[in-house]
């Protein structure tokens, strides 16, 4: 993104990114999709551990979720990273984690006594935010 706005060649910026977007999200998506068909097949690669395990498989059930949240999110990201609004990633990422995730996570985990369960849907919230704001952001052209 950042040659093509040097070169102020706009469409070709927009372009760019929305093949990376497609990209990713597909990407993302059929690992979300290993993650909800296969879980378990995928956590026996990293442990033989049976506790570990079935919790962990669990857990892939959200991570499946927010797979194309983090693919949005990390590609808008990386273009406004790219066309220089490292400004606003930065506010993203710092009110992500201590508005979104930090008390979602408390609340979530401990006060609803949810436990790892509660923390792992606040970061599926949070990156859902965190993706929204940035894809808001690149498409609202501030760099033109």
């Amino acid at each position: 993104t950042g040659q093509y706005l040097g070169a102020r060649r706009y469409d070709g910026l927009k372009r760019s990114f929305y093949s990376s977007l497609c990209l990713s999200v597909s990407v993302m998506a059929v690992f979300g999709i290993v993650f909800w068909v296969v879980p378990e097949w995928f956590v026996r690669i990293f442990t033989d551990d049976p506790e570990l395990i079935a919790l962990t498989s669990e857990l892939l059930l959200l991570a499946a979720w927010f797979q194309v949240f983090d693919a949005v999110e990390m590609t808008a990201s990386g273009a406004l990273n790219g066309v220089g609004d490292t400004r606003f990633t930065m506010w993203v990422s710092i009110g992500g984690a201590w508005l979104v995730l930090v008390p979602l996570s408390v609340l979530l985990g401990m006060v609803l006594e949810l436990g790892v369960w509660g923390a792992w849907m606040a970061l599926t919230v949070q990156i859902a935010v965190m993706s929204v704001a940035v894809l808001w952001r690149f498409r609202s052209e501030p760099w033109r």
